[in-house]
């Protein structure tokens, strides 16, 4: 396996400022990936990167860019996932709290996030143990799956 490169390093091999090298691994110009918070390099992709930037090629530029982007990829859409299900939480809770209603029917919330968002919203509200969901009476007499305060 190639040796995993800092910022500082891949800067001070690029001759180039540390703020730029950050800059350029957040834009996706060159391949890097971020663990926890810190941004890092393999060091055959930045050898790879640096020929393409010098001969111009981009033969290698797909191979640098997948593998960057898998990983980074995955991880950004994790947390843009928790942060649509902080939304939708956060959005659930307001219209609890702004309510004097006891129950709360879940379809309200599907319509306005996508259900795997609400899912998780919902299963992460119902372990505060404040509500439930049960089963009650619609408007057309239709049985319907509702948020419901515990009493």
């Amino acid at each position: 396996m190639s040796q995993l490169l800092t910022l500082p390093e891949v800067a001070k091999q690029l001759s180039v400022a540390e703020r730029t090298v950050y800059q350029w691994a957040q834009q996706g110009k060159i391949p890097a990936f971020k663990i926890g918070s810190s941004w890092r390099f393999n060091q055959s992709d930045i050898n790879s990167w640096i020929e393409e930037q010098r001969t111009g090629s981009s033969s290698n530029a797909a191979i640098s860019q997948s593998r960057k982007f898998k990983f980074q990829k995955n991880k950004e859409d994790d947390q843009r996932f928790q942060g649509l299900v902080a939304a939708c939480r956060g959005f659930i809770e307001h219209t609890v709290q702004t309510s004097d209603h006891s129950a709360f029917l879940l379809q309200q919330f599907y319509e306005d996030f996508d259900s795997e968002v609400v899912d998780e919203a919902i299963k992460q509200i119902l372990k505060t143990k404040e509500f439930q969901i049960q089963r009650v009476k619609g408007i057309q007499g239709s049985e319907v799956d509702a948020l419901v305060r515990r009493v």
